[in-house]
């Protein structure tokens, strides 16, 4: 049994061809290892998604 707290976040998108966007964020989701090692190691996870870039 997984040792990492159950958390849950619920996104609804509305379109087309959505099988991209959806498939990309299957593929960034947290495996137990990585949640394990805590948010500082996180940055050096990769990642499918677009950079987002920050306004200051």
């Amino acid at each position: 049994m997984s040792r990492v707290p159950m958390m849950r976040q619920a996104f609804v998108f509305l379109g087309q061809d959505l099988d991209r966007a959806i498939c990309a964020l299957d593929n960034d989701l947290l495996t137990d290892d990585a949640a394990l090692k805590g948010n500082d190691s996180w940055p050096t996870l990769s990642t499918p998604l677009p950079h987002w870039m920050e306004h200051s």
